[in-house]
């Protein structure tokens, strides 16, 4: 790909970004038809999926399919993706905490 095209992981999420010199086109890299990693058409302006023809434009709107589905992605910003992060360790603690009060009851019960 030229200096225009790169592929990234950002908040978690696999994107692929377009930097026409104004502005940074990101969408997502995968293709939701079927999972595949988008190719950029340099020609054409579009991401295209190599394994059953969708293409997608440069914003990520789906202009063939098979996908039914868009690749538009939406940035979340630093504070929304800890707190996600942050919520699902939380969650995972008291599940932990939750099973071992279970067993320890019934340990108790034997």
């Amino acid at each position: 790909y030229s200096s225009h095209v790169r592929f990234e992981n950002r908040f978690g999420k696999n994107v692929a970004i377009y930097d026409d010199g104004k502005n940074e086109h990101i969408v997502l890299s995968t293709c939701p038809h079927m999972g595949c990693t988008l190719n950029f058409n340099e020609v054409e302006l579009t991401w295209d999926c190599p394994c059953h023809a969708s293409r997608f434009d440069l914003d990520g709107k789906c202009i063939k399919g098979p996908s039914c589905y868009d690749i538009i992605y939406e940035e979340e910003t630093h504070k929304e993706y800890n707190e996600k992060i942050k919520n699902k360790i939380e969650k995972s603690m008291k599940d932990l905490v939750s099973k071992k009060e279970i067993n320890m009851n019934l340990i108790e019960k034997i």
